[in-house]
């Protein structure tokens, strides 16, 4: 192509950067066409990204002759399933907050008992695009295998939060502390009365607005109900639009002391990506992550349980001196302070 790729974007216009991937896309195309070329290591792999990110579109005058377009970003395959980097196919990106990142995620489970040892049960590893929605059920049910007792309260962000995972929680008993949930909240309140009846209220203007239930020709569609709110179209709201709100309440009213409870997590993050500067692995493959996370997590834990011996070996201490202090005073009538070496 005439230059090595690394100095070639840095310095050209957008006009003449899409000419480049322009060719480069041909270019992989002709080496796709090439004899024996399924036969080569890397067909697959550049076959694939060739497939992801390029269309082949009538080239000029509407000639036999093809060319290759890079594909609109909206034009792009699921997060889940491009290739972010050749060098490492399993690895995958997302945008969350707006913020990129890519190549994996790990996800961590420890038990958050305040008056107990806490260690971590469950580590999770998969590609950047994975939800943390999908994380849920698995962590608690791979951490109620390695516990004495199964959980009651589930601790987590904002992110986890899906109706999916929320019926699971009510199944399985689970009273489940959210930090909050994504999403721009309605401003509508929503509640049902005694009656059954959806009771409608604008935040805004404090006013209640009278609801109806919605008709549908669908006999197995859930019901909805319909309030009409100026010259605006109608609207229209389900039994999980109630839930959402209803559980956005509890949130607003859930006590610091509960909501602290998740803040231990953070630094059990910190130091399981303690090596990691600047976000960036050190590793390439899904199984070699795993592989990290998983002897990164023993360590957390050995340590906590180093940590746990030696406090309880010195509360233990403690306690004997102030024994032997008190025998002496009861029995041998010596002043009770006395400088201990």
């Amino acid at each position: 192509m005439g230059e090595t790729g690394n100095k070639a974007s840095y310095r050209s216009t957008k006009e003449e950067l899409a000419k480049r991937m322009e060719a480069a896309g041909w270019l992989m195309h002709r080496l796709l066409k090439e004899p024996l070329a399924e036969t080569q290591p890397e067909y697959a792999l550049l076959k694939r990204m060739f497939e992801e990110q390029y269309l082949l579109v009538e080239g000029p005058g509407g000639g036999k002759e093809k060319k290759a377009k890079a594909r609109d970003k909206t034009e792009l395959p699921a997060a889940s399933t491009v290739v972010a980097n050749p060098h490492d196919t399993e690895a995958e990106f997302r945008t969350k907050n707006g913020k990129t990142a890519s190549g994996y995620s790990i996800n961590v489970n420890e038990t958050c008992d305040p008056d107990s040892l806490n260690l971590i049960v469950d580590v999770q590893a998969a590609g950047a695009g994975a939800s943390d929605q999908g994380y849920l059920e698995k962590a608690v049910e791979n951490g109620n295998e390695r516990v004495s007792e199964k959980a009651e309260e589930l601790h987590t962000d904002g992110g986890y939060h899906s109706p999916e995972n929320q019926e699971y929680c009510k199944k399985a008993g689970i009273d489940w502390a959210l930090r909050g949930i994504s999403g721009k909240p309605s401003k509508y309140g929503l509640s049902y009365d005694e009656n059954g009846e959806l009771v409608v209220i604008n935040t805004e203007t404090n006013e209640t607005m009278p609801a109806k239930r919605a008709k549908t020709k669908d006999p197995e569609a859930p019901e909805r109900w319909v309030i009409k709110d100026g010259d605006k179209a109608p609207i229209y709201f389900e039994d999980k639009d109630v839930a959402v709100c209803e559980l956005r309440k509890k949130i607003a009213g859930q006590p610091k002391e509960k909501l602290d409870i998740r803040n231990n997590v953070e630094a059990t993050i910190f130091q399981l990506g303690y090596h990691y500067r600047g976000n960036k692995s050190r590793y390439r493959g899904l199984t070699k992550h795993r592989l990290w996370a998983l002897s990164r997590s023993l360590w957390i834990n050995f340590r906590r349980i180093a940590a746990w011996v030696g406090r309880k070996e010195a509360e233990a201490a403690a306690h004997a001196w102030l024994m032997l202090n008190f025998f002496r005073l009861y029995f041998c009538k010596i002043p009770f302070i006395r400088q201990f070496a």
